[in-house]
């Protein structure tokens, strides 16, 4: 998020005032950022418009790619040093019908394990927020039984 920062040509006030700007865009109205790395306990949103922001956010291709990669490498150029970044979502390895198709995970100690991620099915598309669980394993489960629990009781229109 500092490298986008500073990417951007802005300072990191105008960039946040920025993020602010996007939020009220997309009409998050209890989204509020005071910085741009999502770590900070003043950052504050609502699973509500944090699934309404990854609603959007999933439309821009580098995004959803970077949400859906398992596994990425690559060596750092001024040091020839190699890398390799997992993601952490575990639902991406979970066996299911339904296909991960975007998501984040998140962890600060003022809200403890958050998980968002969309999943699709049958042509059916879900997003779903888990915020504040106590176990990094229980949110993707707690999660995927709640995907589980929609796609077999949600009468699609």
């Amino acid at each position: 998020a500092y490298s986008l920062v500073e990417y951007s040509g802005l300072t990191r006030k105008e960039f946040i005032q920025a993020m602010n700007d996007k939020a009220k865009a997309w009409d998050l109205g209890r989204t509020v950022f005071v910085e741009p790395s999502g770590l900070d306990e003043y950052n504050v949103s609502t699973a509500y418009d944090l699934g309404k922001m990854a609603r959007k956010a999933l439309k821009y291709d580098e995004i959803l790619s970077a949400t859906t990669t398992q596994e990425y490498y690559f060596v750092t150029k001024n040091t020839a040093v190699p890398h390799t970044l997992r993601n952490s979502n575990r639902l991406l390895t979970k066996q299911s019908t339904f296909e991960v198709t975007g998501g984040k995970t998140g962890f600060i100690y003022e809200s403890y394990y958050n998980l968002i991620t969309r999943v699709d099915e049958n042509g059916h598309r879900v997003i779903g927020v888990i915020l504040g669980n106590q176990s990094s394993e229980d949110r993707f489960w707690e999660l995927y039984d709640a995907f589980e629990w929609t796609f077999l009781n949600w009468t699609w229109k």
